[in-house]
């Protein structure tokens, strides 16, 4: 296998709707790899300090010192070193220990099986890679991994990869397997050398695993940004001339809802901007609504009353009006509005089952030893929460709920419990599911989604590699 075996399938779709060819992103990978890891070698972190002596330094381009150090000046005599604009200094083989840090853009992998794909801009102009949904057989969804050839530099030590990528959604329950990444190197003949041991924390086949977070809402905390850092303790002294070097990103597996896809509803005219009074009418963010136009409703204090409204009724659209039409991460386009225009809107709620509409005028919580009128409404307690609602659909006497019990509510529709037996009892029948609020997250990194299926990856999107190099002597081929 060469270097060139590993380049991306051509692309012909973005998400904003316009066309690149294979040779046009590859030359956009080339050119962001030039401008982020500089030319003729790269730049250098030195162990010890950096002395210029006689007259001292002087620099004619913009100079950006990262990651602390110091660069210094000494001695007042004869003429300075100069370094011009786009110019790297190369230091002296006998300045040892020196490292260097080389970003890989995680689009310039390629995935094992055919999948859809999507391109966003993040981390200094590097694309990101993130699977959609398996495409290869039909089968159903599948693990998804994505092989990215690493810019390597010769003659070095690759001591660790740092990963940074984010979780696409919120989840409702955790993956069954998190994301992992590992690293290997490939000689001609195929045969794979990983580079990750036991000992420095990779499974008997070289994959890292990321952390298993205390929950799903750990789990997109800070809205999904992670890391992971794979440590190379083996196999790891770099020769380009002999191998390839190569990092594969493999996806979290086990997704609930839909594992490589997501519902995207239909558009709507306008977003709400803060909490309105229903029906939605009148000027929404800047928007003059007309009868039944569809409003996103996504800010109420009470948010059972979210969802998308029609203007003028407060009549749910069809298409999320019932417990079937919500899908755990769907997405909703907005098309107008000074605020919320041309923006996409994402449910956040990890519902599994949700239950639409409004709770019966006069719900209360039940109470003990109370006496309910006939067709009263109650919910259980916190402590015995079903989420479900109740009506006294039959009465004996003062129909008196039970002083020391509270019922074992059914948790189907139609079905009775008798509060109370043998007293002033009260039949209490399950009428339906209380209802769940829904709120919604706004998703700038994706434009312009289909109405149905989407293609968007609510999975693992991964971002750039940071390979850490040690140990450099020289500046080698790459």
């Amino acid at each position: 296998m060469s270097h060139n075996t590993l380049v991306r399938d051509p692309v012909t779709n973005w998400t904003d709707g316009s066309a690149i060819t294979q040779a046009e992103l590859v030359k956009l990978d080339a050119n962001l790899c030039a401008a982020i890891n500089a030319v003729d070698g790269g730049c250098y972190a030195p162990t010890s300090a950096i002395i210029i002596g006689l007259a001292g330094l002087t620099l004619t381009g913009p100079l950006l010192v990262t990651r602390g150090g110091t660069l210094s000046s000494v001695h007042a005599a004869s003429a300075n070193f100069q370094c011009n604009d786009g110019d790297v200094p190369l230091l002296s083989a006998t300045h040892t220990g020196r490292t260097r840090t080389v970003l890989t853009p995680c689009l310039r992998g390629r995935g094992a099986i055919r999948s859809l794909w999507r391109y966003r801009r993040e981390d200094a102009g590097l694309q990101a890679y993130a699977p959609s949904f398996d495409l290869s057989d039909g089968a159903g969804s599948q693990v998804a991994r994505a092989y990215v050839p690493i810019r390597a530099h010769d003659g070095a030590t690759l001591a660790s990869v740092t990963v940074s990528f984010r979780v696409g959604f919120p989840h409702d329950a955790l993956p069954a397997a998190m994301p992992s990444v590992r690293v290997w190197r490939m000689d001609a003949g195929g045969t794979i050398s990983l580079l990750t041991s036991a000992a420095a924390g990779a499974d008997a086949s070289g994959y890292v695993f990321a952390a298993k977070p205390t929950s799903p809402a750990a789990w997109y905390a800070a809205g999904g940004k992670q890391s992971l850092t794979v440590t190379c303790d083996q196999n790891n002294v770099v020769d380009v001339g002999s191998y390839d070097y190569v990092l594969e990103l493999v996806e979290e597996q086990g997704l609930t809802g839909y594992p490589w896809e997501l519902t995207v509803k239909a558009s709507v005219r306008a977003a709400t901007t803060a909490n309105i009074a229903l029906p939605p009418t009148g000027t929404i963010d800047g928007y003059v609504t007309a009868a039944g136009d569809r409003i996103l409703v996504k800010d109420q204090t009470d948010p059972t009353q979210n969802g998308i409204l029609l203007a003028g009724t407060g009549v749910r659209a069809a298409d999320l009006a019932q417990a079937a039409d919500f899908t755990q991460g769907m997405c909703v386009r907005v098309e107008r509005g000074t605020v919320n225009g041309a923006s996409t809107w994402q449910a956040a709620s990890t519902i599994t089952d949700w239950a639409p509409g409004d709770l019966p005028q006069g719900l209360t919580s039940w109470a003990t030893a109370t006496a309910y009128a006939l067709n009263s409404f109650v919910q259980p307690t916190a402590a015995h929460a079903t989420g479900f609602y109740y009506q006294a659909t039959a009465i004996v006497g003062t129909g008196t709920s039970d002083a020391a019990t509270e019922p074992v509510w059914p948790v189907v529709v139609g079905a009775t419990v008798v509060d109370n037996p043998g007293g002033n009892q009260i039949t209490w029948t399950c009428i339906g599911k209380t209802p769940q609020g829904l709120t919604f997250l706004a998703r700038p990194d994706v434009a312009h989604p289909v109405e149905g299926t989407g293609f968007i990856p609510h999975g693992i999107i991964w971002h750039a590699a940071a390979c850490t190099f040690t140990h450099i002597t020289d500046t080698r081929p790459q």
